[in-house]
């Protein structure tokens, strides 16, 4: 069985620095982020903070709006 972690940022209260340590913590192979048009330039610039702490082996999705 695969586990999985549900998280948001904003609506849970996380802040984007409290998302990237409970991420690093769970250490996760695939990781899918909601985007949308509005928000898509920070979108992509935390996709790249999580590939550098996880590195380029995990992947990431994007989906949304």
């Amino acid at each position: 069985m695969n586990n999985r972690l549900l998280m948001t940022i904003g609506y849970q209260g996380l802040k984007p620095e409290d998302f990237l340590e409970k991420l690093t913590i769970f250490n996760p192979e695939l990781v899918f982020l909601e985007v949308s048009t509005i928000s898509i330039e920070w979108d992509l610039k935390f996709v790249n903070r999580i590939k550098n702490i996880l590195g380029n082996r995990l992947r990431i999705a994007l989906g949304g709006l």
